[in-house]
């Protein structure tokens, strides 16, 4: 029994680790700079969540939301974008149905749209494509995330 216990023992307590859960955001945007999407691309996309890590250096799981803006086209001067969010684990599978919501701006009033926190300037806008400038992003993607594993 106390040679099994002393074989066993190292890799228990080798196995346990310090775990903890850390903050995670990935924007897949630049505020301020002008970028261009064709009808069902992303035009903005950010990912918020959690990591639970060993060691701070081995990833074990992820808890995470994904969110997107999806150009869909201009049809008589209203702007159609597709707003998309669906939950991200550490394999990248959905883990809930994803959520959708359609969105539909009228050019004429103002080239500024915004959805929730989110302020965009359109530049121009097409059946096929939109250029545009992000002047503002989600406020869930400042968290500084450096400070996290320190």
């Amino acid at each position: 029994m106390k040679a099994l216990l002393f074989t066993v023992l190292p890799f228990l307590i080798a196995s346990c680790g310090v775990y903890a859960w850390y903050p995670y955001v990935t924007r897949d945007f630049e505020l301020g700079k002008p970028k261009e999407a064709t009808v069902g691309s992303v035009m903005i996309g950010w990912e918020t969540g959690s990591d639970y890590m060993q060691y701070e250096k081995w990833l074990v799981d992820r808890k995470g939301l994904r969110k997107e803006l999806i150009y869909n086209g201009l049809i008589q001067g209203i702007l159609q974008v597709s707003y998309r969010e669906f939950a991200v684990d550490v394999r990248g599978a959905y883990a809930r149905p994803a959520f959708n919501q359609e969105l539909k701006y009228e050019l004429a009033n103002s080239p500024e749209i915004t959805f929730q926190d989110v302020r965009i300037r359109i530049e121009s806008a097409d059946q096929s494509k939109v250029v545009f400038v992000l002047l503002q992003e989600p406020t869930e993607t400042k968290i500084d995330t450096s400070a996290a594993k320190k």
